[in-house]
């Protein structure tokens, strides 16, 4: 009996809260809404510009002392991962050298305007990043109009503060990621939402169209949320414009963007489409029996062979059978095991108001040693992370104590977009986007719950600070997740080292290494590239020592014993090389680098016959294997010369 009086006591005066709103915001704000009738519209949008142009200059002044300080880090011209794949990506095209299929295995919006600004900047890494802290103040500036607009100034004025100094969003947006463009479609395509309701103008169709096609080709998880909004604008307005001028509107902003895309993925990789061959791995890597061991599969060896899974079973087809393989296993997934799947979407679902930064590869909290602003904007203390521990609570309130005046299409995106990442797989950099909109949420819950402390209605502050209390809680103590039980740090040395390597600083990739294996002295793979570093610099006898010490730590490295076999070969020891080529034969089956450095290696010792047998062999795996091909041709030529001497 007492809790029933207690819940309706609750909501009573949560009811009450609601009720009193408006006449609280007479008794707190008086001169500031009395000040605000005699000013004009004129005066307002000045006034309105000039805090938007503020709060841009603040973010912008923010985001370029983290990029001054960012240098020390030694992957800040050295992408790694994905930020590897769209700087190879762009940089290819940028040369001239035409659409690739990587430009299709992750979205189509981001490496094409990274190849853009490539083009214009002579593929200056630096102007990237400008151009990213531009776009990221720009949506701190946004976020403030948003938030005046679903609420009021202040609280308009209080979200674009929070963006300001949100640790992670300046993070990303300085990395060559997809980041700071899907943040900023969030809130352009929202405000579009309202202002197309509003008005209901064409060419405010037509926009809506253009930009939420744009956000679906940055991140593909915006899809269902755009659907449903565009369904919920077209039945909602009922006068104005028709119909069919609004779905004309609407289609043709869709279509400038999607069509082109589509027609550029038909030539490229022979489907007209706009979402990524990589959907469906992604959707596997996330929904799984094994889903710890694929989300946190490193990459190269991990990466390459859950690539492969699809060969294992007799799938070698194309790139979409592929696609379609990993889709087919995820539904056998869910029919099989039902109740694992649901277990899978409840970790998930607290994976995501997780108060600390998921990691996905490198961990965020690592950077820190090497800025000071990052490091204060952005730490965890045992389970809680700030800013976002902070955040999520805060927008809980807000959202409590202002539901009737959260515009339904506010309410459609914190709903669908969680589920669509939830559905694939959670990571901090994919939770970045809904910042924005809970940052607006948050500022109202501040807003609301500083009304309630000076009208001295402790009842409802006790009731609401439980409500935060007890979603610091929930956001705090589960885990920690399998992500984050991983130590990034020597991985992250060691894509740093092999991606320097690449560029040609040996030297420092070299540094790279060391360091990875100071931090992790058992990792064959940073033993293996740093082989692979001494061999550019022609030093085989130091790389010999290295790839033996990959092999003595993991004994089943094909690519260390064909790489071994290699620097033994330089040093003119054939015999022992060709038994490390074998065992990477024996290890891996389908390896035709390994048959052809076999076949090199007998055809220097004089064995034509057993060479021209691994070339071929070589050739049968990789057809356009035009060093095999050429060897073998040769090889073919020195047999026939001796023949026709024998017969002399």
């Amino acid at each position: 009996m007492r809790m029933a009086e207690v819940r309706i006591r609750i909501a009573g005066t949560l009811s009450l809260y609601q009720q009193r709103e408006e006449m609280d915001d007479l008794e707190i704000d008086k001169s500031d809404e009395g000040q605000t009738k005699t000013e004009s519209t004129e005066s307002l949008a000045k006034r309105s510009l000039l805090i938007a142009c503020a709060i841009f200059s603040l973010a912008l002044t923010i985001r370029l002392i983290y990029l001054y300080e960012s240098p020390a880090n030694p992957s800040f011209r050295a992408p790694i991962v994905d930020s590897d794949t769209y700087d190879e990506t762009a940089r290819q095209f940028a040369e001239g050298q035409g659409l690739g299929k990587s430009f299709f295995w992750q979205p189509f919006f981001y490496p094409f305007f990274l190849s853009v600004i490539y083009f214009f900047s002579g593929n200056s890494i630096i102007a990237a990043k400008v151009i990213h802290v531009l776009l990221g103040s720009l949506t701190c500036a946004l976020t403030y109009r948003l938030g005046a607009k679903i609420f009021d100034r202040k609280t308009g004025i209080i979200a674009g503060l929070i963006t300001v100094f949100y640790g992670p969003m300046f993070f990303y947006e300085s990395q060559l990621l997809a980041t700071g463009w899907a943040t900023l479609w969030v809130v352009v395509v929202v405000l579009l939402f309202l202002k197309t309701k509003e008005k209901n103008k064409s060419w405010h169709w037509f926009f809506l169209g253009l930009c939420g096609a744009l956000s679906i080709v940055t991140r593909p998880t915006f899809l269902p949320f755009f659907l449903a909004g565009c369904i919920w604008l077209l039945f909602r307005i009922q006068r104005g414009l028709s119909l069919t001028i609004r779905l004309g509107a609407i289609l043709s902003g869709i279509g400038l963007i999607m069509v082109p895309i589509g027609v550029a993925a038909m030539f490229t990789i022979d489907r007209f489409s706009i979402l990524p061959f990589s959907s469906g791995i992604n959707l596997y890597i996330g929904n799984n029996p094994n889903y710890c061991q694929t989300l946190t599969a490193k990459p190269g060896k991990e990466w390459d062979e859950m690539l492969k899974l699809p060969s294992q079973y007799g799938v070698h087809a194309d790139i979409w059978d592929y696609d379609r393989f990993f889709k087919q296993q995820v539904i056998k997934y869910v029919k099989s095991q039902p109740l694992d799947f649901a277990q899978g979407l409840g970790r998930k679902t607290l994976e995501f108001v997780c108060s600390r930064e998921i990691p996905r590869n490198v961990s965020i909290y690592m950077f820190g040693k090497w800025s000071r602003l990052l490091r204060l904007l952005t730490w965890k203390a045992g389970g809680f992370g700030f800013p976002f521990g902070l955040i999520i609570p805060l927008a809980v309130l807000g959202v409590i104590l202002n539901r009737k005046r959260i515009p339904a299409i506010v309410t459609l995106f914190i709903i669908l977009y969680p589920l669509s990442v939830i559905l694939v797989f959670v990571t901090g950099r994919y939770r970045v986007p809904i910042v924005p909109i809970l940052a607006i949420l948050a500022a109202a819950g501040l807003v609301s719950i500083k009304k309630m402390i000076m009208l001295k209605r402790r009842p409802e502050v006790m009731i609401m600070a439980a409500v935060v209390l007890g979603t610091i809680l929930l956001s705090t103590l589960p885990g920690p997740f399998c992500q984050e039980q991983i130590d990034f740090e020597p991985e992250f040395f060691n894509s740093v080292g092999i991606v320097i390597s690449r560029q040609g600083f040996n030297d420092k990739a070299m540094a790279c290494f060391s360091e990875a294996l100071r931090l992790k002295p058992d990792f064959p793979e940073a033993y293996y590239h740093a082989g692979n570093t001494l061999m550019q610099q022609n030093k085989s006898i130091e790389a010999i020592k290295y790839y033996r010490d990959a092999i003595r730590l993991k004994p089943d490295y094909p690519l260390a014993h064909t790489n071994l076999g290699m620097a033994l070969m330089e040093q003119g020891k054939l015999d022992e090389a060709i038994e490390y080529y074998k065992e990477a034969i024996r290890l891996k089956a389908d390896f035709p680098e390994a048959y052809y450095n076999l076949g090199l290696a007998f055809e220097l010792k004089g064995k034509i016959d057993e060479a021209i047998e691994y070339y071929r062999e070589a050739l049968r795996l990789k057809p356009d294997f035009s060093e095999a091909s050429k060897n073998l041709a040769s090889a073919l030529a020195q047999r026939s010369k001796s023949k026709d001497t024998i017969k002399q």
